[in-house]
């Protein structure tokens, strides 16, 4: 995007949409597409970088790798997003062992906390999987 130009918060909230595929973008993303478009643009510029990159983005770590590390810092925070994460990951090939060492990592780093809530929430996951 030209820096010069306002970008349209339609185009920015689609993109979005598109880069996460089936799973829901925040409420607050239209919020701030609408109050602050160039901010929601390089959010989503960077977001394609990390954990929703394809192959016009190719990175070092895999996609798979992208989401258990975004699960393990989740779980860290016991933010509730970790569903869809958990969701990705399973989608992306991921074992319930991968899941739960990231997890372990976590616990590691930032106390059982982390791994209890990440338990709770990979339960909860899968639970509602068909």
């Amino acid at each position: 995007m030209n820096s010069d130009i306002e970008p349209d918060p339609e185009t920015i909230l689609r993109s979005i949409r598109e880069s996460r595929g089936k799973y829901p973008t925040l409420p607050a993303f239209e919020v701030l597409a609408n109050e602050d478009p160039a901010f929601m643009a390089a959010f989503d510029k960077v977001s394609r970088l990390t954990l929703f990159s394809d192959e016009s983005h190719r990175r070092e770590l895999s996609n798979l790798t992208r989401q258990l590390i975004a699960i393990a810092l989740l779980a860290s925070r016991e933010d509730e997003i970790i569903r869809e994460h958990l969701k990705r990951a399973l989608d992306l090939g991921a074992t319930r062992r991968q899941i739960i060492e990231a997890l372990e990592v976590g616990l590691h780093i930032t106390g059982a906390p982390t791994l209890r809530f990440g338990l709770d929430m990979l339960a909860e996951v899968e639970e509602r999987s068909p």
